[in-house]
């Protein structure tokens, strides 16, 4: 069962060059669909760990100082 600590490492862990995780690495690294990442993302930014835009994510230096904890 995926657990929010996961979808953070797997946000920080699939970004790109410029700090950004786009939607479709997330899902793909988790093996689930678009819809199931929604409970997640919305906790994650509950909590201020990550920024959500249209194209993709980025972490915060919260969500970093989290994912350093795991």
């Amino acid at each position: 069962m995926i657990e929010s600590k996961d979808f953070l490492r797997a946000i920080v862990e699939k970004r790109n060059k410029n700090g950004n995780t786009d939607y479709a690495d997330i899902a793909n690294s988790l093996g689930i669909d678009m819809v199931s990442m929604l409970p997640f993302m919305k906790e994650l930014n509950h909590k201020g760990y990550i920024i959500q835009t249209l194209e993709d994510v980025t972490v915060t230096k919260l969500g970093l100082l989290a994912y350093d904890e795991l």
